[in-house]
């Protein structure tokens, strides 16, 4: 056996070896892109919209002056 195929031998078990890391380190780097994707799409969806809170607080302060005029009314008689 020459060097030279022992020198071919180790070297292509090191790219081996790097190769299988690389592709490890870009499937956990998909799979974290795709899990902050979900995420994202994910927060959207749990919280309030500004609108959607606004019409909220505007029908209890509706309500709150309706309760306030009953009371008024209440005092007055």
């Amino acid at each position: 056996m020459d060097y030279q195929l022992l020198f071919n031998i180790a070297f292509s078990f090191i790219l081996f070896l790097v190769g299988w890391f690389v592709r490890i380190a870009y499937d956990a780097a998909n799979a974290m892109k795709n899990d902050l994707m979900a995420l994202e799409r994910e927060l959207h969806s749990s919280f309030v919209r500004r609108e959607d809170y606004k019409e909220d607080i505007r029908e209890i302060k509706d309500l709150l002056l309706s309760i306030q005029d009953r009371i008024n009314n209440k005092a007055d008689k």
